[in-house]
């Protein structure tokens, strides 16, 4: 027999068809790839509650060795209950911020608008009348009780939409070729770019640095589960994103006075 070892095989590419594997890999990436898996799709010995802390903390500190250690198999609850999680918890924390936010602010003298709390009116009388206190605790239970649903609803949509364009446009980019993780890859990708989340809770601008970093975070995954080049993953994820963009400013500029269309 012959004592010389077989190159080391990339456990991290057994999901890629045989000849599209590359084999063997340097050592560095290969015990990356090679990296448990991360504690959400684990037992969760230690309880859900840190096994969540846990996996947040990998892909806000760590998002491409947190992206080796992710299965493309499993089943789509785990992904889709962690990034409800993220969203729920995050989403929710940033609402309260802004009601109390917007409260402060009416209680130091500024000129803000009661209806901002609620963005509504009650029956078409204005909430100026009402003490800070109400308005304060009645923003968080509206916050809670409406807007929360609303928000993990239109969220759920909206994922489910996002994840459909980007693996169509990953399939047509030809990104799809050494992969097989297929339409469930993608939806774990895209699931666990939600960790951006965690940045919603600055008050603002933290739905525009969320979005921006899980798009980011999105093309680090599509390279790990689907083995694209990061030109494909950056096209995947950028041209969508730039789509919605200029829909939204399109928009924008339709719904101005100085935008809207003159009818004769």
């Amino acid at each position: 027999m012959s004592d010389q070892r077989p190159p080391d095989i990339d456990p991290g590419a057994a999901h890629l068809r045989p000849g599209q594997r590359h084999e063997p890999r340097p050592e560095a990436e290969r015990r990356e790839m090679s990296a448990e898996r991360i504690p959400w799709e684990g037992s969760r010995e230690g309880g859900s509650a840190n096994a969540f802390v846990a996996t947040l903390w990998r892909f806000v500190s760590a998002p491409a060795a947190a992206y080796a250690a992710v299965p493309v198999r499993g089943g789509a609850w785990r992904p889709w209950s962690f990034a409800l999680l993220c969203v729920v918890m995050f989403g929710v924390v940033r609402q309260l911020i802004d009601v109390t936010t917007v409260a402060l602010m009416r209680y130091g003298g500024a000129n803000v608008p009661a209806a901002e709390l609620f963005q509504l009116e009650v029956a078409g009388r204005s909430l100026d009348w009402l003490p800070i206190s109400v308005l304060s605790v009645a923003g968080c239970l509206f916050a809670l009780g409406v807007g929360a649903p609303l928000y993990v609803l239109f969220f759920c949509l909206l994922v489910i939409v996002w994840i459909t364009i980007v693996h169509a446009l990953l399939k047509i980019s030809g990104g799809l070729a050494s992969s097989e993780a297929g339409y469930e890859g993608t939806l774990r990708v895209v699931c666990y770019s939600q960790a951006a989340m965690v940045a919603a809770i600055v008050p603002w601008i933290g739905d525009e640095i969320a979005i921006v970093w899980s798009c980011f975070l999105q093309v680090i995954g599509l390279m790990r589960l689907h083995g694209c080049t990061r030109t494909r993953a950056f096209f995947t994820v950028g041209l969508p994103f730039a789509g919605a963009i200029l829909a939204l400013l399109l928009g924008i500029w339709l719904a101005s006075p100085d935008g809207a269309v003159a009818v004769p």
